[in-house]
Protein backbone atom coordinates (compact mmCIF):
# COMPACT_ATOMS: atom_id res chain seq x y z
CA UNK A 1 0.00 0.00 0.00
CA UNK A 2 1.42 3.34 -0.86
CA UNK A 3 0.25 6.38 1.19
CA UNK A 4 1.32 10.23 0.58
CA UNK A 5 4.21 11.51 2.77
CA UNK A 6 3.74 15.04 4.33
CA UNK A 7 6.88 16.85 4.35
CA UNK A 8 6.86 18.07 8.08
CA UNK A 9 6.09 14.76 9.36
CA UNK A 10 8.78 14.95 12.41
CA UNK A 11 10.02 10.91 12.03
CA UNK A 12 10.78 11.19 8.58
CA UNK A 13 12.11 14.79 9.08
CA UNK A 14 14.83 13.06 12.05
CA UNK A 15 15.34 10.61 9.73
CA UNK A 16 16.53 12.80 6.68
CA UNK A 17 18.60 14.71 9.09
CA UNK A 18 20.46 12.13 10.82
CA UNK A 19 23.89 11.95 8.50
CA UNK A 20 27.09 13.96 8.76
CA UNK A 21 27.25 15.75 5.24
CA UNK A 22 30.06 17.52 6.03
CA UNK A 23 31.72 13.86 6.25
CA UNK A 24 33.79 14.10 2.97
CA UNK A 25 33.56 10.03 2.95
CA UNK A 26 29.96 10.17 2.69
CA UNK A 27 29.87 13.30 0.04
CA UNK A 28 32.51 11.03 -2.20
CA UNK A 29 30.43 7.91 -2.23
CA UNK A 30 27.54 10.20 -3.40
CA UNK A 31 28.58 12.05 -5.67
CA UNK A 32 30.31 8.85 -7.83
CA UNK A 33 26.86 7.37 -7.28
CA UNK A 34 25.59 10.69 -9.18
CA UNK A 35 27.98 10.65 -11.44
CA UNK A 36 27.41 6.90 -12.65
CA UNK A 37 23.85 7.21 -13.04
CA UNK A 38 24.31 10.62 -15.05
CA UNK A 39 27.01 8.65 -17.10
CA UNK A 40 24.16 5.75 -17.44
CA UNK A 41 21.22 7.67 -18.43
CA UNK A 42 23.23 10.22 -20.34
CA UNK A 43 21.95 13.24 -18.60
CA UNK A 44 23.96 16.28 -17.76
CA UNK A 45 22.80 16.24 -13.86
CA UNK A 46 22.81 13.83 -11.68
CA UNK A 47 21.75 14.39 -7.40
CA UNK A 48 21.33 12.47 -4.15
CA UNK A 49 18.80 14.74 -2.02
CA UNK A 50 17.81 14.54 1.46
CA UNK A 51 14.58 16.74 1.39
CA UNK A 52 13.64 18.93 4.54
CA UNK A 53 10.20 20.64 4.82
CA UNK A 54 11.25 23.72 3.92
CA UNK A 55 14.49 23.55 1.66
CA UNK A 56 16.37 20.61 -0.04
CA UNK A 57 19.53 19.48 0.38
CA UNK A 58 22.04 18.13 -2.25
CA UNK A 59 24.20 15.06 -0.56
CA UNK A 60 25.97 13.72 -3.91
CA UNK A 61 26.23 15.67 -7.24
CA UNK A 62 27.44 15.17 -10.46
CA UNK A 63 26.97 18.14 -13.12
CA UNK A 64 26.54 20.58 -10.27
CA UNK A 65 29.34 23.66 -10.54
CA UNK A 66 31.00 23.89 -6.84
CA UNK A 67 30.35 27.50 -6.11
CA UNK A 68 26.49 26.90 -6.92
CA UNK A 69 25.09 28.26 -3.80
CA UNK A 70 21.97 25.75 -4.11
CA UNK A 71 24.52 22.69 -3.51
CA UNK A 72 25.47 24.26 0.02
CA UNK A 73 24.74 23.20 3.13
CA UNK A 74 21.33 25.37 3.43
CA UNK A 75 19.90 23.78 0.25
CA UNK A 76 17.68 25.45 -1.94
CA UNK A 77 13.52 26.02 -0.98
CA UNK A 78 11.83 22.85 -1.18
CA UNK A 79 8.96 24.83 -3.62
CA UNK A 80 11.79 24.92 -6.61
CA UNK A 81 12.10 21.09 -5.86
CA UNK A 82 11.36 17.98 -8.27
CA UNK A 83 12.43 16.00 -5.46
CA UNK A 84 9.69 17.23 -3.01
CA UNK A 85 7.02 15.67 -5.27
CA UNK A 86 9.04 12.34 -5.82
CA UNK A 87 9.07 12.28 -1.46
CA UNK A 88 5.59 12.87 -1.45
CA UNK A 89 4.78 10.36 -4.00
CA UNK A 90 6.68 7.79 -2.61
CA UNK A 91 7.74 6.29 -5.84
CA UNK A 92 9.29 7.75 -8.93
CA UNK A 93 8.37 10.70 -10.42
CA UNK A 94 9.18 11.75 -13.73
CA UNK A 95 8.35 15.10 -15.76
CA UNK A 96 9.28 14.47 -19.78
CA UNK A 97 8.68 18.42 -20.40
CA UNK A 98 9.05 20.56 -17.62
CA UNK A 99 7.99 24.05 -20.31
CA UNK A 100 5.00 21.78 -20.99
CA UNK A 101 4.09 21.07 -17.29
CA UNK A 102 1.48 22.50 -15.49
CA UNK A 103 3.22 22.05 -12.05
CA UNK A 104 6.41 23.05 -12.98
CA UNK A 105 6.51 25.49 -15.96
CA UNK A 106 7.26 28.97 -14.28
CA UNK A 107 9.48 26.86 -11.34
CA UNK A 108 12.20 29.83 -10.87
CA UNK A 109 14.61 26.81 -10.26
CA UNK A 110 13.23 25.15 -14.04
CA UNK A 111 13.67 28.64 -15.80
CA UNK A 112 16.77 30.53 -14.43
CA UNK A 113 19.06 26.92 -15.26
CA UNK A 114 17.11 25.73 -18.11
CA UNK A 115 15.99 22.25 -16.70
CA UNK A 116 13.88 20.81 -19.06
CA UNK A 117 13.37 17.35 -17.53
CA UNK A 118 12.86 15.32 -14.28
CA UNK A 119 13.25 11.60 -13.32
CA UNK A 120 13.69 10.67 -9.87
CA UNK A 121 13.31 7.29 -7.25
CA UNK A 122 12.58 7.83 -3.74
CA UNK A 123 15.23 7.32 -1.21
CA UNK A 124 13.90 5.14 1.38
CA UNK A 125 15.26 4.29 4.71
CA UNK A 126 15.67 0.97 6.61
CA UNK A 127 12.49 2.23 8.67
CA UNK A 128 10.85 3.03 5.71
CA UNK A 129 10.85 7.04 5.75
CA UNK A 130 11.55 8.89 2.67
CA UNK A 131 14.56 10.53 2.89
CA UNK A 132 14.97 12.46 -0.48
CA UNK A 133 15.56 11.06 -3.99
CA UNK A 134 18.00 10.04 -6.65
CA UNK A 135 17.17 11.80 -9.61
CA UNK A 136 18.55 13.19 -12.89
CA UNK A 137 17.80 16.18 -15.02
CA UNK A 138 17.90 17.44 -18.81
CA UNK A 139 18.19 20.54 -20.59
CA UNK A 140 16.04 18.91 -23.14
CA UNK A 141 12.80 17.48 -22.73
CA UNK A 142 13.51 13.83 -22.88
CA UNK A 143 10.69 10.65 -22.49
CA UNK A 144 12.63 8.09 -19.96
CA UNK A 145 11.76 4.82 -20.49
CA UNK A 146 11.27 1.89 -17.89
CA UNK A 147 14.27 0.86 -17.68
CA UNK A 148 15.95 4.26 -16.46
CA UNK A 149 13.28 4.37 -13.79
CA UNK A 150 14.58 1.27 -12.70
CA UNK A 151 18.46 2.58 -12.88
CA UNK A 152 17.28 5.40 -10.69
CA UNK A 153 15.66 3.04 -8.35
CA UNK A 154 18.65 1.05 -7.95
CA UNK A 155 20.56 3.70 -7.21
CA UNK A 156 18.21 5.18 -4.98
CA UNK A 157 18.37 2.05 -2.75
CA UNK A 158 22.45 2.37 -3.09
CA UNK A 159 22.30 6.00 -1.57
CA UNK A 160 20.04 4.27 0.95
CA UNK A 161 23.16 1.69 1.73
CA UNK A 162 25.47 4.69 1.75
CA UNK A 163 24.10 6.82 4.15
CA UNK A 164 23.20 3.64 6.81
CA UNK A 165 26.98 3.45 6.68
CA UNK A 166 27.28 6.98 7.96
CA UNK A 167 24.38 7.92 9.90
CA UNK A 168 25.59 9.91 12.79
Amino acid sequence: MTTKVELAELRRLEAATAYDLGDAALRAELDALAAFTAAALEAPIALVTLVLDSSVVIAGSYGVKPDCAFAGPAGYPVDWSFCAFTVKARGAYVVSDTAASPVHAGNWLVEASSLASYAGAPVIDEAGEVLGAHCVHTHQPRVYRPEDIDLLRAGAARARRVLARHRR
